[in-house]
Protein backbone atom coordinates (compact mmCIF):
# COMPACT_ATOMS: atom_id res chain seq x y z
CA UNK A 1 0.00 0.00 0.00
CA UNK A 2 1.04 3.57 -0.65
CA UNK A 3 1.90 5.51 2.49
CA UNK A 4 0.35 8.91 3.08
CA UNK A 5 3.04 11.63 2.86
CA UNK A 6 2.57 12.49 6.56
CA UNK A 7 3.03 8.93 7.83
CA UNK A 8 6.82 8.74 8.04
CA UNK A 9 7.02 11.85 10.22
CA UNK A 10 4.01 10.87 12.36
CA UNK A 11 4.83 7.15 12.63
CA UNK A 12 6.71 7.22 15.98
CA UNK A 13 3.99 9.20 17.77
CA UNK A 14 1.21 7.12 16.21
CA UNK A 15 2.85 3.83 17.19
CA UNK A 16 3.43 5.12 20.70
CA UNK A 17 -0.22 6.17 21.05
CA UNK A 18 -1.42 2.80 19.73
CA UNK A 19 0.63 1.11 22.45
CA UNK A 20 -0.72 3.44 25.13
CA UNK A 21 -4.28 2.42 24.28
CA UNK A 22 -3.33 -1.26 24.13
CA UNK A 23 -3.31 -1.93 20.39
CA UNK A 24 -0.70 -3.58 18.19
CA UNK A 25 -0.20 -2.02 14.74
CA UNK A 26 -0.81 -5.31 12.94
CA UNK A 27 -3.99 -5.87 14.93
CA UNK A 28 -5.25 -2.37 14.06
CA UNK A 29 -4.50 -3.07 10.38
CA UNK A 30 -6.39 -6.36 10.60
CA UNK A 31 -9.41 -4.61 12.13
CA UNK A 32 -9.40 -1.94 9.42
CA UNK A 33 -8.92 -4.38 6.54
CA UNK A 34 -11.76 -6.63 7.75
CA UNK A 35 -14.00 -3.55 7.68
CA UNK A 36 -12.75 -2.59 4.20
CA UNK A 37 -10.87 0.49 5.39
CA UNK A 38 -7.33 1.60 4.54
CA UNK A 39 -4.36 0.87 6.79
CA UNK A 40 -3.21 3.69 9.10
CA UNK A 41 -0.12 4.25 6.95
CA UNK A 42 -2.41 5.27 4.06
CA UNK A 43 -4.48 7.68 6.17
CA UNK A 44 -3.99 11.38 6.74
CA UNK A 45 -2.86 12.51 10.19
CA UNK A 46 -6.41 13.68 10.91
CA UNK A 47 -7.86 10.26 10.06
CA UNK A 48 -5.19 8.46 12.11
CA UNK A 49 -6.13 10.62 15.08
CA UNK A 50 -9.81 9.79 14.54
CA UNK A 51 -8.84 6.11 14.39
CA UNK A 52 -6.99 6.37 17.72
CA UNK A 53 -10.07 7.95 19.32
CA UNK A 54 -12.29 5.25 17.86
CA UNK A 55 -10.05 2.42 19.04
CA UNK A 56 -9.65 3.91 22.49
CA UNK A 57 -13.41 4.33 22.89
CA UNK A 58 -14.27 0.84 21.68
CA UNK A 59 -16.48 -1.32 23.89
CA UNK A 60 -14.41 -3.94 25.71
CA UNK A 61 -16.52 -6.83 24.37
CA UNK A 62 -15.96 -5.67 20.79
CA UNK A 63 -12.29 -5.17 21.52
CA UNK A 64 -11.96 -8.69 22.90
CA UNK A 65 -13.78 -10.16 19.88
CA UNK A 66 -11.46 -8.35 17.47
CA UNK A 67 -8.41 -9.54 19.38
CA UNK A 68 -9.68 -13.12 19.41
CA UNK A 69 -10.42 -13.08 15.66
CA UNK A 70 -7.03 -11.53 14.90
CA UNK A 71 -5.21 -14.17 16.93
CA UNK A 72 -7.17 -16.97 15.27
CA UNK A 73 -6.61 -15.64 11.75
CA UNK A 74 -2.96 -14.73 12.13
CA UNK A 75 -1.61 -17.15 14.68
CA UNK A 76 -3.95 -20.11 14.55
CA UNK A 77 -5.01 -19.71 18.17
CA UNK A 78 -7.79 -22.10 19.21
CA UNK A 79 -11.29 -20.77 19.85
Amino acid sequence: PVHHPSFEQDRPAFMRELGVIGWDYKEACYYLEVKGNPRPSSMSNLNRNKLLSHLEGMDQVDRNNINKAWLQDTKGAPE
